[in-house]
């Protein structure tokens, strides 16, 4: 059976979206904040990264969906080269474990009920919402940013497993 492109992109969100939900379920609990070095990411800030991957840049900046993640999210888990906070091991500057699970699965559900409003002529547009300028082509077309976002989650997935393996 054929699919449209949007279809395919929603299937690839629910597959993405479950495999990172395994990986995380099974980070154990002193593993979560584990690091290579100091300042560098762990698993606990990739989940909220990943989570406003979703949230902040797909729903909110490609799509022009209202975030659904609370405010602070944004500032404490993009990448300290767009003006992050600073990654710290401190377990309380996050999120509890299942809080950012639960946030993470409720911003992927969002992008997908936002995808499932697309249709095929939508992914050739520029973006719905504003992305900053600093991003320059990456959100347009706008399927780029959808695509491209989907290997963010994958490549942050395989960050989260390796850090979980190590001692």
């Amino acid at each position: 059976m054929a699919q449209n492109k949007v279809e395919v992109y929603v299937a690839t969100y629910e597959y993405t979206m479950g495999e990172t939900l395994d990986v995380a379920k099974n980070i154990p609990e002193n593993k979560r904040l584990h690091v290579l070095q100091a300042g560098k990411a762990h698993p606990t800030w990739h989940m909220g990264h990943l989570a406003i991957g979703f949230d902040s840049y797909v729903c909110g900046m490609a799509l022009g969906k209202t975030p659904a993640l609370p405010g602070d999210y944004y500032q404490k888990f993009k990448s300290t080269e767009e003006g992050g906070d600073p990654i710290t091991t401190n377990a309380n500057d996050y999120p509890s474990w299942d809080q950012l699970l639960a946030d993470y699965e409720k911003a992927g559900k969002n992008c997908i009920a936002a995808l499932r409003e697309l249709d095929d002529a939508d992914l050739n547009g520029g973006p719905k919402g504003t992305p900053p300028e600093a991003f320059g082509d990456f959100f347009s077309p706008v399927s780029v940013a959808i695509g491209g976002m989907a290997d963010h989650d994958a490549y942050h997935r395989g960050q989260i497993g390796m850090l979980a393996a190590l001692d």
